[in-house]
């Protein structure tokens, strides 16, 4: 288990190293829903402004639809 701890580290040493995955782009995303989809959008941060999402990712746990 040591051994591999110590890999690991050395490969994410390399890739800083090699700038691996650095992104020079991106892509352009769309999330197509019905009305009774709710929970695309995260809450209002603290301030009441609209929070926004983050490269592109979107968690799906908190969808729900009403029943």
């Amino acid at each position: 288990m040591v051994v591999r701890k110590e890999q690991y580290q050395e490969v994410s040493k390399i890739f800083a190293e090699e700038a691996y995955n650095l992104w020079a782009w991106y892509t352009v995303w769309a999330f197509a829903a019905s009305d009774d989809v709710h929970g695309l959008f995260p809450p209002p941060l603290p301030d009441g402004q609209d929070a926004v999402i983050i490269a592109s990712v979107q968690p799906v746990t908190g969808l729900w639809i009403d029943q």
